[in-house]
């Protein structure tokens, strides 16, 4: 291991170490809550007596994740500041993985420059922040990425077993990487066969082999395989075949990719092609591996997901934002144009670092997960709740929505099992408050235009870029008065 390597690796190492410590009280938040908490506990408070979860929890996912953090707390205690610690060794797997995969590329100052983008992607920083599962499957797609990178197949089969028992996606990028794998073999040595391919494939048969395992008992003991048709995301399966709503989900899908200050690392990549055009310069293997890095996954990815009704979520496409900040460094290495250069790289830093001040309006749903904007609202939901208990307003009294919906149990881990109702538009009238915040996202524009025309605003907090309001209705009547 060269020097300039371990330097960076300790460096990265440290970044994250002080990040966990900063961030070690920081509740469950959002998918994470269902992912890393929920699974968890069914584990913890079950004494891993049972593998499959109950239907309320059950979302299809492998959980090997779950199983893992239930472990951490069964060992070190069940507290936030243990589920935080517990991502740290996936933390240093994706530093190892990253500056090994960027090391391929970069020397020097260039490869610094790549572990730098590591650290300020804001989706991967809020992820590591949150410590959330999709930090593992980060770490183990740079994993594979370099065991194919550098030809190291056993370390490869680890990487797609630890894929594969982490979420769907993760099974499904174990696939995206074999495409990957067929495609680096294919440039270095100029021709394939089947008999290649069949070689190619032997790394990825442990992991198919455990998650066909898996989901044939899921099968036997639930009746169904990753969908279940009436549970709480029932509404998220399905496919839709319109022309409108293919346009909609189109630039859905491309705004997540521009959202969160990325819309400047596209400005600077373009700027950089053009000028990589302009002097007639050939791509050489680096860029067009790094350009099949993100071209695979986005047509084999990212384009079946236009027809799905299934949100899409920024976290999804973290792998592909940091290729894309490594492209353009790959393609900025061979212009000569130092102003060119500074001016691309500045543009890239300093628009990802605003992503985290990047605030939509109420009427457009925000990716709260993908941002360290969110923070706020941790310390203002304490607030609120606070104000509740001194008011001896009872949460069975009050209508909210996700993630606010959630037990303090299943968020802080602080024992507190009490509840809210679900908020249901037609049944507005019968509420006697309405917990509501912009983290909220269930709330339809029309349903706050309503609200706030209405009810009567009884306590507010808020910090930018977070609300939490609490709404009284004025026409309430208790049964009995």
């Amino acid at each position: 291991m060269k020097d300039s390597h371990r330097n960076l690796f300790v460096a990265s190492a440290l970044f994250y170490t002080v990040l966990t410590i900063l961030s070690s009280a920081i509740p469950f938040f959002w998918d994470n809550i269902l992912l890393g908490s929920q699974f968890a506990h069914h584990f913890y408070d079950t004494g891993f007596s049972k593998l499959i979860p109950p239907p309320s929890v059950d979302c299809g996912h492998p959980l090997g994740y779950g199983i893992y953090l239930a472990t951490c707390w069964s060992l070190f205690g069940k507290t936030l500041a243990v589920s935080h610690w517990a991502i740290w060794p996936f933390l240093m797997l994706l530093s190892w993985y990253y500056i090994k995969t960027a090391s391929y590329f970069f020397e020097g100052k260039w490869l610094w420059l790549a572990v730098l983008f590591l650290w300020i992607e804001p989706t991967v920083l809020t992820q590591c922040v949150l410590a959330t599962s999709d930090v593992v499957l980060l770490a183990f797609t740079f994993g594979a990425i370099q065991a194919i990178l550098y030809r190291k197949r056993k370390l490869l089969l680890l990487m797609i077993l630890g894929l594969a028992v982490v979420s769907l996606r993760g099974i499904y990028w174990a696939l995206l990487l074999y495409v990957i794998d067929i495609f680096v073999y294919l440039l270095r040595d100029r021709k394939i066969d089947l008999v290649d391919i069949a070689k190619l494939i032997l790394p990825y048969l442990p992991a198919a082999v455990v998650t066909i395992a898996y989901y044939a008992y899921h099968y036997h003991q639930t009746g169904w395989l990753v969908q279940q048709t009436d549970s709480i995301w029932s509404h998220h399966y399905g496919l839709v075949w319109e022309s409108y709503y293919h346009f909609k989900r189109t630039q859905f899908l491309l705004w997540r990719f521009a959202d969160m200050g990325r819309l400047f690392v596209w400005i600077a990549a373009g700027l950089s092609m053009l000028a990589f055009l302009i002097r007639k310069e050939k791509p050489g293997q680096q860029q067009v591996l790094l350009l099949a890095f993100f071209a695979i996954p986005f047509l084999l990815f990212c384009m079946p997901l236009i027809p799905q009704k299934a949100p899409i979520m920024h976290r999804y496409f973290m792998f592909q934002y940091l290729v894309l900040g490594l492209l353009t460094l790959a393609v900025l290495t061979q212009l000569r144009k130092k102003w060119l250069t500074r001016l691309c790289i500045f543009m890239m830093c300093a628009g990802q670092l605003s992503g985290h001040l990047w605030c939509y309006p109420d009427r457009f749903g925000m990716g709260w997960d993908a941002t360290l904007g969110h923070l706020p609202y941790h310390s203002l939901k304490e607030q609120m709740l606070e104000y509740l208990d001194q008011e001896q307003i009872y949460r069975v009294d009050i209508a909210t929505a996700y993630p606010l919906l959630e037990t303090g149990e299943t968020t802080d881990l602080n024992g507190d099992l009490r509840r809210m109702i679900p908020f249901r538009s037609k049944k507005m009238k019968e509420y006697r408050y309405i917990l509501q915040s912009n983290i909220n996202n269930d709330f339809h524009i029309t349903t706050l235009e309503q609200i706030r025309r209405q009810w009567i605003l009884e306590k507010e907090f808020s910090s930018y870029p977070v609300y939490i309001n609490l709404w009284r209705n004025p026409d309430f009547v208790a049964e009995g008065e």
